[in-house]
């Protein structure tokens, strides 16, 4: 029997099939609203310093041993983009950002026992 996963990283890459190295870029892609999600990728690699508040939140998050704690740092994440000066208009507006929703969604998957 394989260990259960110790943290939110470790779950999101079982259930998603990645590497400890890739989660960063698959978290973003995952968590990211739509349409921009599917542009993380190229963004990451053209533009690193745009990306690097999502970043760092997405390895906070991945640090996360619960379910409880993912949920409060979700509901942190305005906090987070207004500590990094990071919430201008794009953000905002053109929801430029990560998106709680969609975290919390897939978290409720790998914490409830679907972890495939």
């Amino acid at each position: 029997m394989t260990p259960s996963p110790a943290n939110f990283k470790e779950r999101f890459c079982r259930v998603l099939r990645c590497s400890d190295t890739d989660f960063a870029n698959r978290a973003l892609q995952a968590f990211f609203h739509r349409p921009w999600a599917w542009l993380t990728p190229i963004l990451v690699r053209l533009f690193p310093s745009l990306l690097r508040t999502d970043i760092a939140i997405v390895e906070q998050l991945g640090r996360v041993s619960n379910a409880v704690n993912l949920a409060a740092e979700v509901r942190d994440l305005r906090m987070d983009y207004l500590r990094q000066r990071d919430y201008g208009l794009a953000r905002r507006s053109l929801r430029f950002r990560l998106s709680g929703q969609r975290i919390i969604k897939l978290s409720r998957q790998m914490w409830n026992g679907r972890e495939s």
